[in-house]
């Protein structure tokens, strides 16, 4: 858990943006993610449809290795 708690610490999630979304075209059918992170202080919430933050991938990497599921 540590492990995993350092990695997502690397990965600056309390300055993801808000919401991730492509200004141009409606989208009928596409990937939505959502994360929540709460800390001692203040809660981090981020959401998006198929639209990511640079960090998406090692943040997927890092939920992998914690729960030794895939999640993408």
């Amino acid at each position: 858990m540590e492990e995993f708690k350092s990695e997502i610490y690397s990965l600056n999630i309390w300055e993801w943006e808000r919401s991730y979304r492509k200004e141009e075209g409606i989208i009928l059918d596409g990937m939505f993610w959502s994360i929540k992170l709460n800390t001692k202080g203040k809660i981090y919430e981020s959401e998006g449809i198929e639209c990511f933050p640079r960090e998406w991938e090692r943040f997927c990497q890092a939920v992998e290795n914690l729960t030794g599921i895939p999640f993408r």
